[in-house]
C-alpha cells in the first residue's frame, strides 16, 4: 500500500468515526463539497483547507498529509 492510499484510508476512517460524510465535513469548515473532497483526497492543495480539515477530523496536518513534513530539496 502505498503512502497516499495510507492517508486515504486513514482520513476516510477519521471521517466514518466522526459521524462525518464528506458533504457534512464540507459543511463545518464553510467549503463545497467539491473542493473539500479534491483536498481530502489529494487532487487539490490549500493549506488552510487542509488545517480546517485536520482541526476538524482531530489530529495534525502531518497525520494526514504527511509529504506536508517533507522537506524541499
Amino acid at each position: 500500500m502505498t503512502a497516499k492510499n495510507k492517508a486515504t484510508k486513514r482520513i476516510r476512517i477519521l471521517i466514518w468515526e466522526k459521524d462525518l460524510n464528506v458533504a457534512a465535513l464540507a459543511r463545518r469548515i464553510g467549503k463545497s463539497r467539491t473542493w473539500t473532497s479534491q483536498v481530502l483526497y489529494g487532487r487539490m492543495r490549500s493549506e488552510a483547507t487542509r488545517r480546517a480539515i485536520a482541526d476538524t477530523l482531530g489530529v495534525s496536518v502531518v497525520e494526514l498529509w504527511p509529504e506536508n513534513n517533507r522537506k524541499a530539496a
